[in-house]
């Protein structure tokens, strides 16, 4: 039986950012809870690893509440996923946000589905060779209903996870973001702790800062004085994928 929702995204994570990481521990992953992975490195030496998506209260309460037709959008892309999976045989990880008015509504769901997975399809064909890719598309015109899609491939990832992309584009609220994830993390550290491992880290991750308000996160994270128990803590963008440390 397949894993929680919730559990299959944070492996997508997890597996993207080893793929993207210079110098990544070897060892064995398990998945766990608080944290959401230990990586054990040897029998005397691992590494907890807790994953959480950069999101908090800089923007309105309604903006992140699925809209009316999310259950509908949510149908098309696993039936999409489903489709794309059987022609093609790779697992993607895709965000997509439909356009809020009714285009999508107005033909059959099935052939809504069956149209996004050709298109995603013809855009990863012969990707299927051990090289990553991602995509970034504002406002498809072969795919009138959508507003954006994002899609990326990372060889070797065990599950797929179509979704519905409703969380807001944070642009300038990123570095108030870092700072009040840290800070609630740190605040759940002494349970994490309690495994008595060698390190623990923070991976923070957003989906993507192409097309956002532009600004010097490097600087901002330079001139920060952060205080956690944490080794390492790391934002990891997914589209295009990309980590910049903040804590090392």
């Amino acid at each position: 039986m397949d894993p929680p929702v919730k559990d299959q995204e944070e492996w997508i994570f997890l597996e993207a950012f080893r793929h993207v990481s210079h110098g990544f521990p070897s060892g064995r992953i398990i998945k766990s809870e608080s944290p959401d992975f230990i990586l054990r490195h040897s029998r005397r030496y691992a590494i907890g690893i807790e994953i959480t998506r950069l999101t908090g209260n800089y923007a309105t309460h309604d903006y992140f509440q699925p809209g009316p037709h999310h259950e509908e959008e949510k149908g098309i892309l696993e039936e999409a996923c489903r489709f794309f999976e059987a022609k093609h045989g790779i697992s993607l990880y895709v965000q997509a946000g439909f356009r809020d008015d009714a285009y999508h509504r107005s033909g059959s769901a099935h052939n809504t589905a069956a149209l996004l997975a050709e298109w995603v399809g013809e855009r990863i064909k012969g990707k299927n060779g051990g090289t990553e890719y991602s995509l970034i598309e504002q406002q498809p015109v072969d795919l009138p209903f959508l507003d954006h899609i994002r899609v990326l491939y990372i060889p070797g990832l065990r599950f797929s996870h179509w979704s519905v992309h409703d969380d807001p584009d944070t642009g300038e609220w990123i570095p108030g973001l870092i700072e009040q994830t840290l800070q609630r993390k740190t605040h759940k550290l002494r349970l994490y702790q309690k495994r008595r491992l060698n390190q623990y880290w923070l991976i923070m991750v957003i989906s993507t800062t192409e097309g956002l308000p532009k600004f010097n996160l490097q600087n901002h994270l330079d001139q920060q004085q952060w205080f956690t128990g944490f080794q390492h803590v790391f934002l990891f963008e997914l589209f295009p994928p990309k980590i910049t440390p903040v804590l090392s």
